[in-house]
């Protein structure tokens, strides 16, 4: 089985306005410098060290980069010495990274979901604009709309300090500083994100997409005509086997599937290109997975399928044979077609008829017309004795 299958639906999410402070990871190379320096000197920096080293002597310039660093919480001050600063675990970091956590105050959102197949629960923390009053306003056709504030509710309490790796937005890792004590629950409809499961044999995969937004800057793009748009793949921990398995019980179809063969038992089919090729587009109404929950309907694309029974592989060999005679079906010719056919689902045995019972059956089937050219083929070599 190779079939590969998209297993889509929409995230629900929850949102939350609030005041305060978020940091991003910016490229600053003067603090990390500093902080690669510190590291030199046993964890400990003096305005002295850096002005001597970095800044060509340039002391005042050196006070000024050490306060900001003390600022950025990448320097915290040294009891032991008054004019010496020691190296957080912060600035650790910011030198190994080469990137420092800058803050900036003001209006945001963050987006979590329990959606299992996520890899984390928060999803996107980005800037946001109130509407303006006249705006709210013609939103909402002259009608007030009462805002409701809250305390902000627990988990986003516990967010506060930690960093957190986010797979959608301009930034993907950020970390909140400060909430203010009242917060306003977002609008579900301003964040609109699809997941989808990839299932194939070698490796499957998610696909995290934002169908809509707001920009980063907070004001919604697709007002514009521009859609903001973000996405993120992960590695999925979903053994595709028992996916498959799980999504045929889904149809009813557990036990038209073979596990050894490898192929959905099926009558034999109308479709043409199925009888060819003997794959078949399944349609999967409600597809569900165990512990992962229900997606939209889908379709497993070229899934291999073989005759349920021995008239359904008798048929099917006989239209397999029907189509291999392109040419005079001399005897030995006419055998090796045949063979070729019944090979394809010899563990059924399927009975083919023989050259002159298979042109009597065309011709009777041609009501009238002219033989056709496998019946000329097979006639021919017939009248000819070949």
């Amino acid at each position: 089985m190779d079939a590969k299958i998209r297993l889509t639906r929409k995230v629900q999410l929850e949102g939350w306005h609030f005041q305060g402070e978020v940091s991003s990871l910016r490229s600053r190379p003067w603090e990390v410098a500093v902080m690669a320096l510190a590291q030199q000197h046993s964890g400990r920096v003096t305005p002295e060290d850096i002005s001597r080293e970095l800044l060509n002597g340039r002391l005042p310039v050196a006070r000024r980069l050490m306060r900001i660093c003390e600022q950025l919480g990448l320097l915290v001050r040294d009891e032991s010495e008054v004019d010496a600063l020691r190296i957080t675990e912060h600035g650790e970091r910011a030198a190994q990274s080469q990137r420092v956590f800058v803050p900036q105050p003001g209006n945001w959102t963050i987006w979590q979901s329990s959606d299992p197949l996520l890899p984390s629960p928060q999803i996107r923390v980005a800037p946001w604009q109130e509407a303006s009053a006249l705006d709210q306003a013609g939103k909402n056709r002259g009608i007030g709309a009462s805002r409701s504030f809250q305390e902000p509710p627990d988990f986003l309490r516990q967010l506060v300090g930690k960093e957190l790796e986010l797979p959608l937005g301009k930034d993907r890792i950020m970390r909140i500083d400060r909430i203010a004590e009242s917060v306003e629950e977002a609008d579900k409809d301003e964040l609109i994100v699809q997941i989808s499961l990839n299932l194939s044999p070698g490796e499957s995969s998610l696909l995290l997409e934002t169908l809509q937004a707001p920009s980063e800057n907070g004001t919604d793009a697709s007002n514009h005509g521009r859609t903001w748009q973000s996405s993120a793949t992960f590695p999925a921990n979903v053994p595709y086997q028992s996916a498959w398995l799980d999504l045929l019980e889904t149809e009813g179809l557990q036990e038209a599937w073979d596990q050894e063969k490898q192929i959905l038992r099926v009558s034999f089919p109308e479709d043409d290109v199925e009888k060819a090729k003997l794959r078949r587009d399944l349609h999967i109404q409600q597809p569900a997975l165990p512990g992962l929950g229900f997606f939209d309907a889908t379709l497993a694309y070229q899934v291999p399928i073989g005759p349920a029974t021995t008239e359904d592989a008798c048929q099917w060999a006989e239209w397999k044979l029907k189509k291999a005679i392109v040419d005079y079906a001399t005897r030995p010719r006419f055998e090796a077609w045949a063979e070729q056919s019944r090979r394809l689902f010899q563990d059924l045995n399927p009975v083919l008829p023989t050259r002159e019972q298979l042109a009597l059956q065309i011709r009777n089937s041609s009501d009238g017309q002219s033989p056709g050219q496998g019946e000329w083929h097979i006639r021919a070599c017939l009248d000819w004795e070949l």
